[in-house]
């Protein structure tokens, strides 16, 4: 998850797609389990693992 390899995708959407229908027989679907919210933000922390402050790169907003 922190190389720049990625089989579906490393966008938001491609993390939050993977995560929530599942890809092909090889890992389920998690939004029956998760739900929305736990959805997005699990597609966040992936995201936020290949993607690590002081990159050089925008990061999220400080949590308040």
């Amino acid at each position: 998850l922190t190389d720049s390899v990625w089989l579906y995708g490393g966008s938001n959407a491609a993390i939050h797609e993977s995560i929530a229908n599942g890809r092909h027989g090889s890992m389920p679907a998690h939004r029956p389990i998760l739900g929305e919210t736990r959805a997005r933000l699990a597609a966040a922390y992936v995201w936020s693992l290949s993607h690590p402050v002081g990159d050089g790169k925008m990061a999220a907003p400080a949590a308040k």
